[in-house]
């Protein structure tokens, strides 16, 4: 049933994708946590910003429509720097939280290297990570992809430019 929540809970997030700061240190009767994992800081910011952007204005829609099985949803955010390192302690401190989901980290590496955290601790988590091993070389339960592989993007946008466009000389840069 934890799972079903977390999953309905975090794709509703996902469709007004993006996420923020609304932290909360545990879960109460009222409330359902939901983790973040971004980078706010590191290479590319902005990336973090604005998935914590796209967060926060979730929650808020969503408990203004009356919240989730009648709670209201908190978010608790975490830092992943966008490096392996700091992901695996945002993740820990995360699953810290008791939180019923998590959202991130997007980027494939990072994924990779928290997913066994995740699995190890029952926690459902949604990635916008894109790197074909994560079909491949991952069998985990609790990791839900948001995006298409890599390689199927690749496909679809070759079959596009050759199919509907017409190109027949194509050059990559």
């Amino acid at each position: 049933m934890k799972k079903l929540v977390a999953l309905a809970l975090s794709s509703a997030m996902v469709l007004s994708m993006g996420m923020t700061t609304m932290v909360s240190a545990s879960e109460s009767d009222d409330t359902i946590l939901i983790g973040v994992s971004a980078s706010i800081t590191g290479s590319a910011p902005t990336n973090g910003e604005r998935t914590c952007q796209g967060a926060e204005l979730a929650v808020k829609e969503i408990n203004e429509a009356g919240g989730v099985l009648g709670k209201q949803i908190e978010l608790y955010e975490a830092d992943d720097g966008g490096t392996t390192d700091l992901a695996i302690n945002a993740i820990n401190l995360i699953a810290e939280q008791d939180v019923a989901a998590q959202v991130g980290p997007n980027l494939s590496g990072l994924t990779m290297a928290i997913e066994g955290t995740m699995a190890k601790n029952g926690i459902p988590f949604l990635t916008g990570a894109t790197s074909p091993a994560l079909v491949k070389d991952i069998d985990n339960e609790y990791l839900f992809r948001i995006r298409a592989s890599d390689t199927i993007q690749a496909t679809v946008a070759a079959q596009y430019i050759t199919d509907d466009l017409g190109c027949t000389n194509i050059g990559l840069g």
